[in-house]
């Protein structure tokens, strides 16, 4: 059955609606982007350089090799995608949206549920990613014939050479169902494959906010008429050059404040359990009682504004010291910094991030922990993004799966940023214990 622009365009307009989708502005765009470009036949402006200078704003001679943007945007667009065909909303929906692995050319796909059929648009999808191959081919080298051995002597070689095969492959069949395992799986195999719900929390950091005392000073007067019009969102007018403020103008929000990269990781983090159908519970706050997390699998998101996420890391190899840099705790002696000028005030001016992820099998609270924290909002959106994406966790495979699999695990990421977001995510250091 060939698909309409009316269907496809009625199924992009429900996934940008869809919760993987609505908090992220760029991967909207992008998609819409990649869609509408595909229905239209462009397929000669669904190249990386067009799509960084048409959706992402760069010049037209930005170097590829070290700004990943339109790679690292496209890999979220797939998560996110698998994100929502995996939920309740999406799962039933018999036309999907395909980007494969290696192309920005979306493919457009009837779904027939379980019963293994695939449509002829996935075939020919798969037949086009995998057609370069036979020039990758290296020929197979030929060794010279073996000398015709006497009847016995064969049957005697035959035998040992099953009997060699045999053992080959019971050692492969003992190691498949390990060396099939995804690093992402291995990683949050503590969490995932625990029975227990997880508890994600979210610490806030502390902030001043106007006190009633100066509102009231600052308001402007209103008349009896205007009075009982409908009411608008407080204003204050810009603060006079020179002009003072007091104790009585300031008071402590005694709740904080959540930072928008925290909640963002915390969406990621929260988006990935529900597609892999795992309850959770959701804790956001300046405090949280060692009673809620005992014996619960955990997830932290945050690092300086998060009390549990410092109090479990101060004691490991890779921490967080009080001047927002990373230090390695003996070995190399290494720190991981980013500017600490004024201007570092406002995360779009952040060029770069670090942070630090921890997976403890049997932490302070007798139980599992997952901690993805940076030394700004902006590392810890990164780490999350890291997380929870199985293609960049792949990067994983420069550890040895005997070095971490079933051990406690640190690493600490760099990220280069353009506007708080990570174009992409880099393991520069590592510890296994």
């Amino acid at each position: 059955m060939d698909l309409s622009n009316s269907q496809i365009l009625g199924e992009l307009s429900s996934i940008l609606r869809s919760p993987p989708f609505s908090g992220s502005k760029q991967c909207q765009t992008l998609l819409q982007y990649l869609v509408e470009h595909s229905l239209r036949g462009q397929n000669d402006e669904l190249k990386e350089r067009i799509i960084g200078i048409e959706v992402f704003g760069r010049k037209s001679d930005y170097d590829t090799s070290h700004d990943a943007i339109v790679r690292a945007r496209v890999g979220e667009v797939r998560k996110r995608l698998a994100q929502y065909y995996t939920s309740e909303e999406g799962q039933d929906t018999p036309l999907r949206v395909v980007i494969a692995p290696g192309s920005y050319r979306p493919t457009f796909v009837l779904h027939h549920g379980n019963n293994g059929s695939k449509s002829s648009a996935v075939i020919d999808q798969l037949e086009s990613d995998t057609s370069h191959l036979a020039e990758d081919q290296q020929p197979l080298e030929t060794t010279p014939s073996a000398p015709t051995l006497p009847g016995k002597a064969r049957w005697g070689v035959w035998g040992l050479a099953a009997a060699a095969a045999s053992a080959a492959l019971l050692i492969a069949w003992i190691s498949i169902p390990r060396w099939t395992k995804s690093e992402f799986d291995i990683f949050w195999a503590p969490i995932l494959g625990n029975k227990k719900q997880a508890v994600i929390y979210t610490g806030t950091a502390p902030v001043y906010i106007r006190s009633m005392e100066f509102v009231n000073r600052e308001q402007t007067p209103l008349n009896p008429n205007e009075q009982m019009l409908p009411a608008t969102r407080w204003t204050l007018p810009p603060m006079a050059e020179g002009k003072v403020l007091t104790a009585k103008d300031l008071q402590v929000d005694p709740s904080g404040y959540v930072e928008v990269g925290d909640v963002k990781a915390a969406m990621a983090v929260t988006g990935l359990l529900s597609a892999r159908k795992r309850s959770f519970d959701l804790r956001i706050g300046p405090e949280l009682a060692y009673e809620d997390l005992h014996g619960a699998p955990t997830i932290l998101v945050g690092g300086y504004a998060n009390f549990w996420t410092m109090y479990m890391n101060r004691d490991l190899h890779f921490y967080f010291d009080r001047n927002l840099n990373i230090r390695e705790r003996g070995g190399q002696g290494r720190v991981w910094s980013i500017s600490h000028d004024a201007g570092r005030a406002s995360s779009s001016t952040i060029t770069e991030d670090y942070a630090i992820v921890y997976r403890l099998f049997n932490s302070k609270t007798g139980a599992p922990v997952i901690a993805l924290a940076g030394t700004t909002t902006c590392g810890t959106r990164a780490a999350s993004e890291f997380l929870t994406d199985p293609v960049s966790m792949k990067k994983l495979g420069i550890i040895s799966r005997d070095g971490w699999e079933q051990k406690n695990l640190e690493l600490v990421l760099h990220a280069p940023l353009v506007d708080c977001n990570p174009t992409s995510v880099e393991i520069v250091a590592e510890h296994a214990w």
